[in-house]
């Protein structure tokens, strides 16, 4: 991750963010236990 983020690359904050929220929607896409974890623990309206 630090090679991803070092100013070497030129990647800014936004770029950083839509990468960690790519690798976040793939880890959790077919998690069985995702949709119990949101409900249990999720933010509350």
């Amino acid at each position: 991750m630090r090679n991803l983020v070092s100013d070497d690359q030129g990647l800014d904050m936004r770029q950083v963010a839509e990468l960690v929220d790519t690798a976040m929607h793939e880890d959790d896409a077919g998690d069985p236990t995702l949709a119990y974890y949101q409900e249990k623990y999720g933010r509350k309206p």
